[in-house]
């Protein structure tokens, strides 16, 4: 939130001790292509959340595991990228290859506060740590 009180990132938590919550396990079902069901419902409150606010930039955890969300156009179509999961106990490391919670969120806030709009007919260029979903 800026000091004029503006959200830039939408933020969901769930609870970690229900399976459906697992986000390795759903990213991983959903790479391997054995479902993509079960992802897309946990994403939808959060997308709804990003599309009603106008916010491009979001994430979603379990307080173990976390992913970012990013809006992104695909033609005149919009969808979410989505970040690797960052664990809890993830160290960061200045040196690159991993990064902790707490280096994922000042990323993405710094690039929410760049720009935070979600618009519906631009473009973007996709980031080397964003994947599609």
């Amino acid at each position: 939130m800026t000091s004029a009180h503006i959200a830039k990132v939408l933020g969901e938590a769930k609870v970690p001790w229900i399976a459906e919550h697992c986000l390795d396990n759903l990213v991983d079902e959903f790479e391997n292509g054995d479902t993509e069901q079960t992802l897309r419902h946990a994403l939808g409150q959060i997308a709804r959340y990003m599309l009603e606010t106008r916010l491009k930039y979001g994430f979603l955890t379990t307080y173990e595991q976390t992913i970012f969300l990013r809006k992104a156009d695909v033609g005149r179509v919009w969808g979410l990228e989505y970040s690797p999961v960052i664990y809890h106990r993830d160290r960061g490391s200045t040196l690159g290859g991993t990064v902790s919670f707490c280096q994922s969120l000042y990323h993405v806030g710094l690039l929410a506060l760049a720009d935070s709009a979600f618009n519906t007919g631009t473009g973007m260029r996709n980031q080397v740590w964003t994947r599609n979903a």
